[in-house]
């Protein structure tokens, strides 16, 4: 499937710009470029896109670019005394890099992960290249075992993330092996179990002033158990509408049932 218009638009700059470095197209764009066409509306077009790059070339690459902040989630709370209420922003304790001259751009390096999943040479060099033959431009995603993870943990979930990211991985069945790709996606969510400890331990320490919220929000303080319990249960919520997805491009549904099984099987076996 091709990219939406100003999907592709920016991925020509980031490419322009990163001339010479490697880039990965990652997020909802880089996870609809693995989709058959005739699934496209199952994927909401994206307003920005998501890359991933080695910090150092980053840098060269985007004049201006800094650290930025990524929201956790917004909620109004009454104001004592007043019949009113006001929003309250909670930001992530993970951040993201952003340049003004690219706004619509969110950069992510080995200095930030992916959320609690860490970038490490081994997300550069198990990426993939894609060719998007009708826009005439090659891009290179991370391998599918990374993207599920960054779209199915506690912190990031949403029923759409993770329904796109199932149908990317059974669109590729001459591609991927989905009991391989379980492996590969423990493999990547097992790292990322102590990053969120370790953002625990500094907000309750006091070191993490930023991001107190998350020493009350379970997600956090139980992320490993949210992994194994939780997750396996959203996902076979969610069978049912992929094995009806898919069936429009005749993938049998014995195999995204055999597929989300594997899921189902790795993440309650996490440690």
């Amino acid at each position: 499937m091709e990219l939406h218009e100003n999907e592709l638009e920016l991925t020509r700059t980031a490419l322009k710009s990163s001339e010479g470095s490697t880039m990965l197209l990652d997020g909802g764009s880089g996870k609809k470029v693995l989709v058959p066409a005739k699934l496209s509306s199952f994927l909401r077009p994206s307003i920005d896109i998501d890359i991933i790059m080695r910090h150092s070339e980053a840098l060269n690459a985007f004049a201006g670019i800094t650290e930025d902040r990524m929201i956790d989630r917004s909620k109004y709370v009454s104001v004592d005394g007043k019949l009113s209420s006001e929003l309250i922003t909670y930001y992530s304790p993970f951040p993201v890099y952003r340049s003004n001259g690219y706004k619509d751009m969110d950069v992510f390096t080995e200095r930030s992960g992916i959320g609690p999943v860490p970038i490490t040479n081994e997300v550069f060099s198990s990426s993939i290249e894609v060719d998007l033959r009708y826009s005439g431009i090659k891009i290179s995603v991370p391998e599918i075992a990374f993207v599920i993870a960054t779209s199915i943990n506690p912190l990031v979930f949403t029923e759409t993330r993770a329904r796109s990211v199932f149908i990317a991985l059974f669109s590729q069945l001459q591609v991927f092996d989905p009991e391989d790709v379980a492996k590969r996606t423990a493999h990547y969510l097992s790292q990322s179990i102590p990053v969120v400890e370790d953002q625990v331990r500094l907000a309750v320490s006091g070191f993490n002033v930023r991001a107190m919220h998350v020493t009350k929000e379970q997600n956090y303080k139980r992320y490993g158990e949210m992994l194994r319990r939780k997750i396996p249960n959203k996902l076979d919520m969610l069978k049912p509408k992929i094995k009806k997805i898919m069936s429009k491009v005749d993938v049998m549904p014995q195999k995204v049932e055999y597929g989300m099984q594997a899921f189902r099987d790795m993440l309650e076996r996490l440690k």
